[in-house]
């Protein structure tokens, strides 16, 4: 693997993970695990974390495992800034309100529950090209909207 290639993809934010470190066992969180009802004590860095969670298959057959983790980073350190604000009980601009409100409707549909019990296999290769086209232009980077992703759903499966 390259230097700075980085496998070990967060389908929840790193930055949000944060918020639950617990303060006195630092840099800690608690983790319930529904499948057995355990609780366990995790770092941010190993939870909610798949390797490979965002990787696919290029048309040459090489596996691409940056492309998807690079937007998600990009959307995810523009929302960190509005979770501040929130936080700290500022007022948000309607660009930020409209920011907020996709990065919350993606970070939906990119947890594993998602993927595995919401949507099918056919809609889930569907759902990880449309990642990758949204990655691909940068309009979508800039502002990502729920309405965009729809319409871009639609093109996918025509």
């Amino acid at each position: 693997m390259a230097k700075g290639k980085s496998v070990r993809h967060h389908f929840i934010p790193q930055f949000y993970l944060q918020g639950f470190v617990d303060p006195k066992n630092p840099p800690f969180v608690w983790i319930y695990r529904k499948d057995n009802g355990v609780i366990i004590k995790s770092s941010v860095k190993d939870t909610a974390v798949h390797s490979h969670y965002y990787s696919f298959k290029t048309k040459t057959g090489t596996r691409d495992s940056q492309t998807l983790e690079k937007l998600f980073s990009k959307l995810e350190g523009s929302t960190s800034t509005i979770f501040k604000k929130i936080f700290n009980k500022e007022s948000l601009s309607n660009e930020e309100r409209s920011r907020f409100a996709s990065f919350l409707a993606l970070t939906l549909i990119r947890v594993p529950n998602f993927r595995e019990n919401m949507i099918d296999k056919p809609t889930a290769e569907l759902m990880k090209r449309m990642y990758v086209i949204m990655a691909s232009h940068k309009e979508h980077l800039r502002i990502l909207r729920v309405k965009q992703v729809i319409n871009l759903l639609f093109q996918l499966s025509s």
